[in-house]
């Protein structure tokens, strides 16, 4: 669901600190990491059950985001880098790219479930959703949801399409390079 590398993370610990989760109060910056994160991917795994079901993670996650902000900690602000948390939380609930939360939907519930019971059809339905990625990135050319989607799921795809006919292995290798050119090295298995 996920794989982000998170470069700016700073924090405090002694041996034998305790890690307190409340409600609306953060202590220090690895707490409010851990609540951010945690947040984060019960968000993903709600969103790939449910149409839009992570939203009230996300709000937690977007919360979090906004209090250790309030505290000048690293790492956390919405605008300074689009790969700090408060930025990554904020293109989640971003009304102009939820169709890339639909598509994460689509992907894990009517995709990847439909597999087990016909291969055939569900690796279709998870085809037919990957244009979606286009429009996100006709939003925004550099959203880091992109970047997220590649790193958790681009060599799956690949898995997934390696099985499909030469004409749909093409319009996904020719999508999928438009989308993420530097990554074309990665999708050379859909050019067989």
């Amino acid at each position: 669901m996920l794989n982000f590398r998170d470069t700016n993370l700073e924090f405090e610990y002694r041996e034998n600190d305790i890690i307190q989760i409340q409600e609306n109060t953060l202590n220090n910056n690895l707490e409010a990491v851990v609540q951010f994160y945690a947040n984060l991917i019960l968000g993903l795994d709600f969103d790939s059950f449910s149409p839009l079901g992570g939203s009230v993670f996300f709000r937690n996650a977007q919360s979090i985001a906004n209090m250790a902000q309030s505290l000048s900690w690293g790492g956390w602000s919405s605008f300074e880098n689009n790969r700090y948390r408060g930025a990554i939380i904020n293109a989640f609930l971003d009304e102009t790219l939820k169709n890339y939360r639909q598509l994460w939907y689509t992907y894990h519930r009517k995709g990847l479930d439909e597999m087990a019971a016909n291969p055939d059809r569900g690796r279709r339905t998870i085809l037919e959703a990957l244009p979606v990625l286009k429009d996100v990135k006709q939003a925004r050319s550099s959203e880091v949801l992109l970047q997220m989607f590649a790193d958790s799921k681009l060599d799956e795809i690949v898995s997934i399409s390696e099985k499909a006919n030469k004409e749909e292995k093409k319009e996904t290798y020719d999508l999928l390079r438009n989308i993420f050119p530097s990554m074309s090295s990665q999708l050379d298995p859909l050019k067989k």
